[in-house]
């Protein structure tokens, strides 16, 4: 009976080490191989359209004998990628992205090298290629990973996002990743900020000095007015003929409780040409910056997770500032994957 008890024992116990040890990395989703390449070109901030259409021009130019070719003829055959079957290039207000359809629908994969080589003909241009997943919503894709930062100040998130960024390549080699929105600051910002002094003797406080200034610019809501049972916004507009320049700004007169008479906006604010970013997220009242990772098809989701962890995330939730004043979150696919898992 011992050597019955001691060969089962030893049976179930190698059978769950090798099952443990066999255990394949999970993964959320299959991508499957439709028959479309999605490549998202990020430029620097501040491009004029007219480089944005010079843009679009280098890569028509650059996929031009991919496109423009007999799928079946000989040159096409020698090709380094497949020949494409369909594509088109579109250009909008912060990022431009274009799409890709091979000749031979099941060599789609192939194309996202190709996308990826552009980088050459862009520089500073972030790119990143992806095949579209058969479980993708728009232009996301199914296997990616967000990193989410978020904190009450911006400077201090977008410095840790490009930290982050630049690490995501060294701890996954191969993989592409992104920012949302952009880490870039340099968009022109007008920033008025209130003289203390000079708003307490006035009587204006800084939320009666921000709505006069958006009213002055853009226009400020006031009240809901009821036509024919069709609900209105009524905005406050001021004098178009005053709000096209910056400089003019400062100059703009705005009416006080204690003045008779209206006073200048600068002798109530300081107004200063500032930079900052052209977007900014939220999450839960906290501002927010996600960083967009797409591990390579060969590597696991559960190893990229694994691998993102402990080369990116531990180190940094040691830091002082981590947890007390900047929170960091796994989001998108992988925080579905663990609620699935």
């Amino acid at each position: 009976m011992r050597r019955r008890f001691v060969v089962v024992g030893v049976l179930v116990g190698l059978a769950i080490l090798l099952t443990f040890l066999f255990w394949p990395k999970i993964e959320y989703l299959p991508s499957g191989n439709r028959n479309l390449v999605i490549g998202l070109l990020m430029p620097p901030s501040g491009y004029h359209v007219d480089r944005v259409m010079e843009m679009g021009q280098s890569v028509e130019d650059a996929l031009r004998k991919y496109w423009d070719t007999d799928p079946d003829s000989e040159e096409a055959r020698q090709l380094d990628y497949p020949a494409i079957r369909d594509f088109f290039y579109v250009a909008r207000r912060r990022q431009e992205f274009l799409g890709l359809g091979s000749a031979d629908p099941t060599r789609a994969g192939e194309l996202i090298p190709l996308v990826r080589s552009l980088q050459d003909k862009l520089p500073g241009t972030i790119i990143v290629a992806n095949q579209s997943s058969l479980f993708s919503r728009g232009r996301t894709a199914g296997r990616n990973i967000d990193i989410e930062i978020s904190g009450p100040e911006l400077i201090p998130l977008v410095e840790l996002g490009r930290e982050i960024l630049a690490q995501v390549g060294e701890v996954i080699p191969d993989s592409q990743a992104r920012p949302i929105p952009s880490l870039d600051l340099s968009s022109p910002e007008v920033h008025v900020s209130p003289k203390l002094v000079q708003s307490k003797d006035m009587e204006v406080s800084a939320q009666d000095l921000g709505y006069m200034v958006d009213a002055l610019v853009d226009g400020a809501y006031a009240a809901d007015y009821f036509v024919d049972g069709q609900r209105v916004d009524l905005t406050l507009i001021g004098n178009p003929n005053y709000e096209g320049r910056t400089q003019d700004l400062k100059g703009l007169y705005v009416s006080t409780p204690e003045a008779r008479v209206p006073v200048r906006l600068d002798l109530l604010a300081h107004i200063d040409i500032s930079y900052g970013a052209e977007q900014i997220n939220h999450r839960e009242r906290l501002r927010a910056i996600t960083i967009r990772v797409i591990p390579p098809p060969e590597l696991a989701f559960e190893e990229a997770l694994d691998l993102i962890n402990e080369g990116i995330l531990n180190p940094l939730r040691e830091r002082e500032s981590v947890g007390k004043e900047i929170l960091i979150n796994l989001s998108g696919t992988a925080d579905k994957l663990q609620d699935t898992w």
